[in-house]
């Protein structure tokens, strides 16, 4: 199993000189954010989905775009 990289840190984020980083996260139609966390560049959303199941989505700011979608279940 390779390494796992670590992400960078928030503030190594590469931003324009006096700019915030903006963009939109697309979520499925219904969902409503439960909490959110950030770590690096990676934001996690916690999401209620319209049908009432949970899921996390994880987005990396700097590639923008979302790099994993977890179901959470019961076993």
């Amino acid at each position: 199993r390779p390494p796992r990289a670590t992400p960078p840190l928030a503030g190594d984020i590469q931003t324009p000189a006096g700019e915030p980083v903006s963009g939109d996260i697309v979520l499925p139609v219904g969902a409503k954010v439960v909490s959110q966390s950030l770590s690096g560049n990676r934001v996690s959303i916690d999401a209620e989905l319209a049908d009432g199941s949970r899921t996390i989505f994880v987005y990396d700011i700097t590639e923008r775009r979302l790099i994993g979608r977890f179901a959470i279940r019961n076993k």
